[in-house]
């Protein structure tokens, strides 16, 4: 590949503006610009110690999760500042704020110390440029309050602060840090000259030294081309999400249309995410065939789609167990909810005769659960195109629509869960797709196993887990090519049979 198509996206070191994380992180390895910052955010003067970090790892144990800080500073007072610059917006914000908190907690207090009180007092600031809360503010500051008694505060000395460079509301913050919020995403020497605050200027004038030293200008195309090299390795290892809108369709039409050349670019719904999806699949089919020397299979997958098919089950890239018969899978939408929760309960159901009662109780999954897998795009419903029928079913569905017939939750998100296994081991620590809270109607033979496969197809290191007595499930795991790797412990404790399938 050319350097020019590999940089083509590149912003130069000079026009980054302070919201890059790597300018960020360069620029605040100065303790005075870092003290400078912080005095702006707080309004009064912070005098820090010379103890600073950029990039500070935490880590308690190799079986916990680690968190990387962008900066850890502390102040003469021994309070610590952790600050991260946040440019892409995510759903899991707010609880990635409250672990790193904890882990923060954790790197203070020496092992055998036995007074809490010892704790350093400590602000956790997130710089976003985007507004998270949507109230407009410029600053949003949470520290812990009894509910029933809103002045009684819990004076536990952590506070966390999320600044919001979108802000409107002007009031209850002061003029400098209105005016280095704006100039976080206009990292310019017009906006510093027209700044207010001359420690504005200061800032700016560490940001143009780091912007013409030539060693960090290396750097940062190194950087650069690491995660460059890492989004096309993702990309060839199948890691894309969200692919779920038209894909049966789509693969048909992909074929018959263009098979090798691959369809436009399409966006998240119907058809033309079927024909994206048809020509990835495809590309992934030509790939694997390459690295086999196959090119006598890749020749007749081209004029033969009957055998292209064959291919694509053979390397786990398409199953057709329904597809013939119109199932696909999409993500959940709310209008599916009423259907969704009837499948779950039936499940409950079909689980306690079956002589697994305790795996899905209390009326697991809830509502409330399943809205904020929608929310977070991580809900799925396997429907099936019904015709002729007279009137509407108890999913709702009428002549000519879409029957509900399995639901279940796929991320490729890291499950906090999975960190420790017991009695094995995962057989590889890669990047992996999750398949959590399947069931079906009971209607359609194998619908488990088409999303089984419709999931292990999307990332090609798939992990489940399920309760010892659901023998069912172990079963269509097995079945599906899943393999045991030992035991895990769900957010209540108690324990589940891991299982792992890899391409």
């Amino acid at each position: 590949m050319s350097d020019d198509r590999k940089t083509k996206n590149l912003i130069p070191l000079k026009d980054l503006n302070l919201s890059s994380r790597f300018l960020f992180d360069e620029v605040m390895e100065d303790p005075l610009t870092r003290q400078e910052t912080l005095s702006i955010i707080f309004d009064r003067e912070i005098p820090l110690l010379n103890y600073n970090e950029t990039e500070k790892e935490f880590r308690v144990s190799p079986l916990i999760r680690s968190i990387r800080m962008d900066v850890f500073s502390m102040d003469e007072e021994k309070i610590v500042y952790g600050t991260e610059m946040q440019d892409i917006r995510k759903t899991d914000i707010a609880k990635r704020s409250r672990y790193y908190q904890a882990l923060m907690d954790t790197s203070l207090l020496e092992p055998g110390i036995p007074n809490y009180n010892l704790l350093n007092n400590s602000y956790l600031i997130l710089i976003l440029t985007f507004d998270l809360f949507g109230y407009g503010k410029y600053r949003y500051t949470f520290s812990p309050q009894c509910e029933e008694i809103p002045q009684c505060r819990l004076q536990d000395g952590a506070v966390r602060i999320f600044l919001n460079t979108k802000g409107t509301d002007d009031s209850q913050v002061s003029r400098d840090l209105i005016e280095f919020l704006h100039y976080i995403e206009n990292t310019t020497d017009d906006a510093a000259r027209n700044a207010h605050s001359d420690r504005i200027r200061r800032i700016h004038n560490r940001v143009k030294k780091v912007k013409a030293n030539e060693e960090i200008g290396v750097k940062y195309m190194q950087a650069w081309e690491e995660q460059y090299y890492a989004k096309q390795e993702a990309r060839e290892e199948g890691l894309a999400e969200g692919r779920a809108e038209g894909r049966a369709k789509g693969i048909a039409e992909g074929r018959a249309e263009g098979r090798v050349e691959g369809r436009a670019e399409g966006r998240a719904e119907g058809i033309t995410e079927g024909r994206i999806e048809a020509r990835e699949t495809l590309n992934k089919l030509i790939k694997r065939l390459l690295d086999d020397n196959r090119l006598e299979d890749i020749k007749k997958s081209v004029e033969d789609e009957i055998y292209q098919d064959k291919l694509l089950k053979e390397y786990g890239l398409f199953t057709d167990t329904a597809g013939e018969a119109g199932m696909r899978i999409r993500k959940t939408t709310l209008n599916d909810l009423d259907a969704v929760m009837k499948i779950y309960a039936r499940a409950r159901g079909f689980m306690a005769e079956t002589g697994n009662p305790t795996q899905w109780k209390d009326s697991y999954p809830s509502e409330e659960l399943i809205r904020r897998d929608i929310a977070d795009g991580a809900s799925y419903v396997c429907v099936e195109k019904r015709s002729g029928d007279t009137g509407a079913d108890e999913n709702g569905s009428s002549e000519d629509s879409e029957v509900i017939e399995a639901v279940f939750m796929y991320d490729m998100r890291e499950d906090p869960t999975y960190a420790v296994i017991e009695d094995g081991a995962w057989p590889n620590d890669r990047p992996y797709g999750v398949l959590h809270r399947i069931a079906g109607s009971g209607r359609r033979k194998g619908v488990a196993s088409f999303c089984m496969q419709w999931c292990f197809a999307q990332c090609g290191n798939l992990r489940c887990d399920t309760h010892d007595n659901n023998k069912i499930m172990q079963h269509v795991l097995k079945k599906n090519g899943f393999e045991y790797c030992g035991r895990i412990y769900v957010e209540d404790g108690s324990p589940r049979v891991a299982f792992q399938k890899v391409r």
